[in-house]
């Protein structure tokens, strides 16, 4: 694990018989939509910011090429590697039995020292009919989760896990939209990796995940980062597929960002998802009280917005709640995230008929 003035660094190299799942994986889980595509991978990497033990990291997930022909090429990504994930397809019993044979003895001759975690992937395909059938007239079936623990136990991998990249199983995917400069970057930044950024860099698009336990269930909370310039609107929608609750934000301080939250960003989220519940949020209320804030907006001949004005225009739109924070004191920070969950999880009655469809899909 490197380490540096700012973040630490976590390497996660994926490795695993070709076709098994492991670039959708990836894909799936730091952008959190399933590829549409099947692309053999050489070599790529993506970087996730993740919370461990209030402490935030970077997780750089590098994916590998399983065919045989990059045997040589490929060990060239493992030198400093923290964790490798070692893929298989609970559908492929070859790819189950390359893990044994192949995969394991080649990350433990390169880095003998290295953890590792044994991946079921594909789980969604086990009950699959069609799937089923294939596999019967090859006389083979799915690999069982028995066998994938006892396989984890007898090569001493850390754990045994399942998962599917296409039904993206336990991941909740919140967007946030709202003006520029509102705060919507320094909200998800404080919220993922518990400190206040200490300067404004205009966002395109950016992403961040956090792992959150809800009763027994561990899940993972994707957070978007959108652009709320102009120029950005058609590329902004399509962050939209998969949302599973928005964050529409204003500032406090700005009553024109509110006015948009109205005219523009409730509508524009509605329109694209209509069954995925917002929260509307207001930012930066550690600004209310300012007096060199309150003396700029005494120049416009405005004030801040009160919370009851906040809280009239929730309920009018059909926001799933208000609320108040500020990024810089962290004041509410956890409440705005808490709500959203709570809207996914246990949306109102009234909603609740939806909830099967809730998630936002591109047409």
């Amino acid at each position: 694990m490197s380490t540096g003035s700012s973040m630490q660094t976590i390497k996660c190299v994926v490795v695993g018989d070709g076709a098994v799942g492991k670039t959708c994986l990836l894909i799936s889980y730091t952008t959190n939509k399933f590829p549409s595509d099947y692309v053999p991978t050489v070599f790529d990497n993506y970087a996730v910011t993740v919370m461990i033990g209030g402490e935030p990291y970077t997780l750089g997930l590098f994916d590998t090429a399983g065919q045989e022909d990059y045997d040589r090429l490929r060990p060239l990504s493992y030198p400093a590697t923290d964790v490798f994930l070692v893929c298989f397809s609970v559908v492929n019993p070859a790819s189950y039995e390359n893990v044994k044979e192949k995969w394991v003895p080649e990350i433990m001759h390169h880095c003998p020292k290295v953890p590792f975690i044994l991946v079921g992937t594909q789980m969604d395909l086990r009950t699959d009919q069609t799937m089923v059938e294939k596999l019967a007239k090859n006389r083979q079936r799915a690999i069982t989760v028995e066998q994938g623990e006892k396989l984890a136990r007898e090569l001493k991998a850390v754990k045994y896990v399942e998962c599917s990249a296409l039904t993206q199983k336990e991941v909740i995917k919140c967007v946030a939209v709202g003006d520029g400069a509102v705060g919507k970057t320094c909200l998800l930044i404080s919220y993922a990796q518990g400190r206040f950024p200490p300067g404004y860099v205009p966002t395109v698009f950016d992403t961040y995940a956090v792992s959150v336990r809800i009763g027994d269930t561990q899940h993972t909370l994707g957070l978007f980062d959108t652009a709320g310039q102009e120029e950005y609107e058609m590329l902004r929608d399509l962050s939209y597929p998969g949302t599973d609750v928005f964050l529409v934000c204003f500032s406090i301080v700005n009553p024109t960002s509110l006015e948009n939250a109205r005219q523009l960003w409730i509508p524009e989220v509605t329109r694209a998802c209509p069954n995925a519940p917002f929260l509307l949020v207001g930012t930066q209320s550690d600004l209310r009280a300012d007096r060199r804030t309150l003396d700029w907006l005494a120049r416009s001949r405005q004030k801040p917005v009160p919370t009851e004005v906040g809280q009239r225009l929730a309920r009018s739109m059909g926001a799933a709640a208000y609320v108040e924070c500020s990024a810089l004191t962290m004041d509410n920070l956890k409440q705005v995230f808490d709500e959203a969950l709570l809207a996914v999880l246990e949306p109102p009655k009234t909603v609740a008929s939806k909830k099967r469809g809730r998630r936002c899909a591109l047409m």
